[in-house]
């Protein structure tokens, strides 16, 4: 037994359609209709990715320093940095380094300073995320590097061939979900389609959360 499923987008975009019976059986979508299921795909994961927090989305890179250099753009682009970094010395250890807001950064008076960096701040901008340390890396400081955790961007589907970037959990909602979509595309409505259509809504709800860090809730009694 493994636990290696996944699906094209070719695949996956097959199993929408078939779902809500404009495909039948060992036949693909193509043309219009593939383009318009792409569509609907990168759509409805560009958006799903903004009710993370996801634990499958997080990871984390290593950002070179530079003596006398406070910004850095990073590679690949998150889609959020962590709200703790950390300075990793020439000996191997972590250090925490804060997240500040931009206002609180405004407020420094020498940007320039160079150090130890106490805090960092985002930039995240449509094609690009810059980091920002203050204080700036000094030569000795910049001996070391940065891991910055983060949530990454859940990745486009641009081909059938492509591995559709999400886990085996949200497959079948997805396909329900983007099935649906589809069907909407060309103004149709069975029976099939609804019952997939109430189908994909109750499992969207579920698996959009399935993730999440648990809280934990503290109450106190008052008389």
């Amino acid at each position: 037994m493994t636990i290696a499923w996944t699906k094209t987008a070719g695949e996956l975009s097959a199993m929408s359609a078939q779902r809500v019976q404009m495909l039948g059986d060992a036949q693909s979508l193509s043309g219009h209709r593939w383009n318009l299921w792409k569509d609907h795909a990168n759509d409805f994961l560009k958006v799903a990715q903004t009710k993370g927090p996801n634990e499958w989305r997080r990871a984390s890179q290593t950002v070179v320093l530079v003596a006398a250099t406070a910004t850095y753009t990073l590679s690949p682009r998150p889609y959020k940095v962590a709200s703790t970094i950390f300075y990793r010395d020439a000996a191997g250890r972590d250090m925490p380094i804060t997240r500040w807001n931009q206002d609180q950064y405004d407020a420094i008076p020498y940007k320039t300073t160079q150090g130890y960096p106490a805090c960092f701040i985002v930039n995240r901008q449509r094609t690009a995320t810059t980091l920002t340390l203050w204080n700036v890396p000094s030569t000795a400081i910049a001996l070391g590097t940065l891991i910055v955790p983060y949530d990454r961007v859940i990745e486009d589907v641009a081909s059938p061939s492509d591995i559709v970037d999400v886990p085996q959990e949200w497959l079948g909602p997805v396909a329900d979900v983007l099935g649906v979509r589809l069907a909407d595309s060309f103004n149709l409505s069975t029976p099939a389609i609804e019952k997939v259509r109430e189908r994909a809504d109750l499992w969207l709800n579920e698996l959009l959360g399935d993730d999440h860090d648990e809280s934990v809730i503290f109450t106190f009694e008052t008389e």
